[in-house]
């Protein structure tokens, strides 16, 4: 890595990584402090996962860009608090969490795990509801 742009790259995608699983598990611990998801813990959770998806497309992280989408897409097949399982959101955070610590020689690794998040969206689609 001797391109002094890769190196600029990595120090940059990893300050990106550390922050997005700070704000990841602040927004968890939140959730379960307040035991469980309410009208305003799930529009900060899909502003959060904008925001996560976006910044994952800066430093070209596609896994974290595509499971932040999927959870926004959970939220939104969800059609609101009453609808989210706490638990297909923890699975998600978690999941986020892990593809965060990876390598990017693991990427098959955390392509499977991505994998396992949409049919988790496409099968769950909030509480009694399919995805569309």
């Amino acid at each position: 890595m001797s391109d002094p742009e890769e190196v600029v790259d990595e120090v940059e995608r990893t300050a990106t990584r550390e922050t997005i699983s700070v704000e990841l598990e602040a927004l968890r611990r939140l959730i379960q402090v307040r035991g469980g998801v309410d009208r305003d813990t799930l529009k900060m959770t899909y502003r959060v996962m904008q925001h996560t998806s976006f910044r994952a497309r800066q430093v070209r992280d596609s896994l974290v860009d595509r499971a932040s989408r999927l959870l926004m897409e959970y939220v939104d097949a969800a059609g609101g608090p009453e609808g989210c399982d706490p638990k297909i959101m923890d699975i998600h955070f978690k999941a986020i969490g892990n593809l965060l610590e990876l390598a990017p020689e693991d990427h098959q690794e955390g392509a499977k795990l991505v994998s396992h998040l949409s049919a988790v969206v496409r099968q769950k689609g909030g509480k009694g509801k399919k995805a569309a």
